[in-house]
Parts: C-alpha cells; structure tokens; sequence
C-alpha cells in the first residue's frame, strides 16, 4: 500500500519533470522513492540540474526532500572503454546502483548489499535444516549427518529448480536463481557477470553445513 500511494502523492513531479528532462535531452526514472535521473551535460551543470529536481520535488512533494546520503552523482563516458566515473555522494563509489544492481559503465552486477541478504537467508536455511537432522538423528556421529545432510532442500529455495523455464514466467514461483537468469536475459552483455557472481552456490551450501554440523556434534 505505501508503493501505491508514494506513486500517487509524486504523479504531479513525476510529470514536471519527464517535461523538463525531455526538453534537455534526458530522462527519468522512478520505483517508488528511488529514482535515476540520466542528463546529457557536463559536471559544471551538476548543481543547476539538483536544484531543478529539488524545486519540483518542494513544488510537487511537501514535506519530501531529497536525501543528500543516499543520493549519488556519476558522469558516464561513453568511447572505446567506457566507464562510470563516482563524482559525489557517500555510496557507490564502484558504479551506479540503483534497484539492486550496480553498473561501472559496461557491465551490470548484482549489487553487493543485496549478495549479502542472500547469503544471510541461505546460512539460515542451511543452519534450519542441519538442527532438524540433529534433532532427528540424535544419536549419529558427525560423518553419518554429513552424509544424510542433502543440499537439494535449500537449493530448492534459493537455486535452480525443476521445470524452471516453465516456471520462470510465475512469478510466485521464482527462486534468486529464476531472478539472477533474468536479469542477465534483460541486460544481455552487458549482464554476463551477473551469474558468475553466484557461482559455486551448492558448494558454498555443503560448506556451511559441515561446519554447522561440526558445532551440532561438538555440544555436550
């Protein structure tokens, strides 16, 4: 509900300044309260296309305001090695972030605050599942639990499924894996590292649960 209602009460800005940009040559893009602003110019007209956006925003938005900590400014160049080049702002200082990706100026990555999450959940699910084994089998030694330790359940939350191309177009039924082939669908080239970041994902799972199970065998 409030998505729906920040679209709403920023409908009137959204439009000014889709006009304003246009008539400059950029654009302008919103979900919910984070947005990207791309202008052509250069990084004496960075304070002047601020205070437009900060003056549409009062006009348009009371009480909103522009959060200087979150807020970012890169200049991108665009020749036979194209970069982005960090020119203010405290976060991303390796590239453009916005709605979890990252992008240093010819590839897109998966930002890393959001392989954190994943890596948190994952550690979670694997701790859940290696307790229930001990639990279960109380009286087995740590290399029988090992064994029976099988990384196909928490893959089957986070990884590759059965059926996945079928799947992959319900969206109540993805998995990170159903959105990590996605996002590397939908930026083509320049996303080719996206699924090298999550590589060795099943051998990081029976890593994680060995050393569980090794504290599960070692309690008095």
């Amino acid at each position: 509900m409030s998505d729906v209602l920040a679209n709403l009460y920023l409908l009137d800005f959204d439009t000014s300044l889709v006009a304003a940009l246009k008539s400059i040559g950029g654009a302008y893009f919103r979900y919910s309260d984070d947005i990207l602003v791309i202008v052509p110019g250069h990084a004496d007209d960075i304070q002047r296309r601020q205070d437009l956006i900060k003056e549409l925003l009062s006009a348009h938005a009371i009480n909103l305001a522009i959060q200087p900590s979150k807020s970012t400014v890169h200049r991108f160049s665009r020749n036979k090695n194209p970069r982005c080049e960090h020119l203010t702002g405290s976060a991303g200082k390796n590239g453009l972030e916005y709605l979890g990706f990252r992008f240093d100026g010819h590839r897109v990555f998966i930002r890393d605050s959001t392989r954190s999450r994943l890596q948190r959940k994952m550690t979670y699910a694997v701790k859940a599942e290696v307790n229930r084994l001990c639990l279960q089998y109380p009286s087995a030694g740590r290399a029988q639990l090992k064994q029976r330790f099988n990384p196909i359940f928490v893959l089957r939350k986070f990884h590759k499924v059965r059926d996945f191309h079928a799947l992959s177009r319900t969206p109540s039924k993805w998995t990170f894996w159903t959105y990590i082939i996605r996002s590397q669908n939908a930026f083509v080239q320049t996303g080719k590292t996206i699924e090298r970041q999550v590589r060795n994902f099943r051998r990081s799972i029976v890593h994680k649960a060995s050393g569980f199970i090794d504290e599960c065998t070692s309690r008095p």
